[in-house]
């Protein structure tokens, strides 16, 4: 019981990160969630289901999971966020 409490506490925890880490590009948004799916689905299949099935969420998991690899969309975005952040940092605070 301890246990299960304490899996479903760090997948809350991995899955509050890994939203936070779609607007933050420095933390990685796909290794959190799929940490939140292999917490969720030790404790908690309704969650694990959940997390699968979430509009927003669930490709992330999906992809990596079925497909072995990250979206090009997800791709493409990572690399533009980081060219662009050092860029701004260079121009702007310097």
């Amino acid at each position: 019981m301890i246990k299960k409490v304490f899996l479903i506490m760090a997948g809350c925890i991995a899955l509050g990160l890994g939203v936070i880490g779609i607007m933050l590009p420095l933390l990685p948004t796909t290794p959190l969630l799929l940490l939140a799916a292999g917490c969720f689905i030790k404790s908690s299949t309704r969650l694990y289901k959940w997390l699968i099935h979430h509009k927003t969420l669930g490709p992330y998991v999906y992809n990596y999971l079925e497909l072995r690899a990250i979206s090009k969309k997800h791709e493409n975005y990572r690399h533009i966020i980081y060219v662009v952040i050092p860029y701004y940092h260079h121009n702007f605070y310097e």
